[in-house]
């Protein structure tokens, strides 16, 4: 296996526009860019480097079997199918995860505490404006595809999708110091309709811009794109589907 090299992934991530000061929405396959070092710290040391100490990185700590567990700790829960990168975020000392139940985020860095204090169950049933700190966020995907990009939700949310509808979901979250019961949210899928999400159509709208950015690293590319052109290539294209 390849070894990694943090220069190589340092002068790409330069390329694809990534500085510092930056918001860094990051998903992230970390096998792809090589066999590190010092484990997954290795990675997250050379974005750490980049962004720098009034930079934020930003990467899903989804627990989406709330339903079922009815349980969350957002100190304590693990992330569940969100990869090892995001867990190792999420743990950092210094790191700081949202409120939602079953979609939070991990936050490291100058806006952690902006973000994490964001009720995201709010953001998106309101569809409310993204924080001012997004403006220059960009999406980061490492070895990952456009797929994974998980932003697509506010998207759906704002606009009104046809194949979603707003669920109540409830349970026992540990809040200040005590466990207390609520009911959160969640832009559910319509599973009566089968729905499927793809996202290709959205990578090939921002490529048409000039606004998706790709490079190879190792065994997979990294790519990159900034989170408004994101939001205004999906909203168009949703609004494109009958019913919206």
């Amino acid at each position: 296996m390849l070894e990694f090299i943090a220069r190589l992934l340092e002068d790409t991530l330069n390329q694809l526009g990534i500085t510092a000061g930056m918001v860094c929405w990051s998903i992230q396959h970390c096998t792809c860019l090589g066999k590190p070092t010092r484990g997954i710290q290795s990675y997250f040391d050379v974005l750490q480097a980049i962004i720098g100490e009034k930079g934020t990185l930003v990467v899903p700590t989804f627990t989406l079997d709330f339903p079922r567990t009815q349980i969350f700790d957002r100190q304590k829960t693990p992330s569940k199918g969100m990869g090892s990168f995001s867990e190792y975020v999420r743990q950092l000392p210094g790191s700081l995860r949202s409120s939602h139940p079953m979609q939070s985020v991990a936050a490291h860095g100058f806006y952690a505490r902006d973000l994490a204090d964001r009720d995201t169950h709010l953001l998106l049933r309101k569809a409310r404006s993204l924080p001012e700190c997004w403006n220059w966020t960009l999406n980061c995907c490492v070895g990952a595809d456009i797929q994974a990009v998980s932003m697509v939700h506010y998207c759906e949310a704002k606009v009104g999708v046809p194949y979603r509808i707003w669920k109540d979901f409830s349970g026992r979250i540990f809040q200040d110091g005590s466990w207390v019961n609520i009911t959160y949210r969640m832009y559910a899928r319509r599973m009566e309709l089968d729905p499927r999400l793809i996202l290709q159509p959205i990578r090939a709208e921002l490529e048409s811009m000039h606004a998706w950015h790709e490079l190879p690293v190792n065994y997979g590319k990294v790519s990159s794109c900034s989170l408004q052109d994101f939001v205004a290539a999906t909203d168009r294209l949703i609004r494109e589907i009958p019913g919206c």
